[in-house]
């Protein structure tokens, strides 16, 4: 199988030094905070079905973590 190569990244989710590190570009397609709501939405359905649980206990977590939220948001740094 050929490997992806992405080449222009919306959202990328990835673990560096024990961290969970996000990051977010702009898009040419997705172009305010509601595309950006809806992809999380998306993601939302993605967790749900590949850990075999409900929508609605996925969204149990997100309530809570927006009520009190874990972490904090860095910007990047770009050179």
């Amino acid at each position: 199988m050929a490997a992806t190569v992405v080449k222009r990244p919306l959202l990328i989710v990835f673990e560096r030094d024990d961290q969970v590190i996000t990051e977010m570009w702009p898009s040419h397609t997705c172009d305010g905070f509601q595309a950006y709501g809806l992809l999380i939405c998306d993601i939302v359905r993605h967790a749900a079905r590949a850990f075999h649980v409900p929508e609605a206990a996925v969204w149990e977590w997100v309530d809570k973590e927006r009520a009190r939220p874990t972490g904090g948001i860095e910007t990047p740094k770009t050179s």
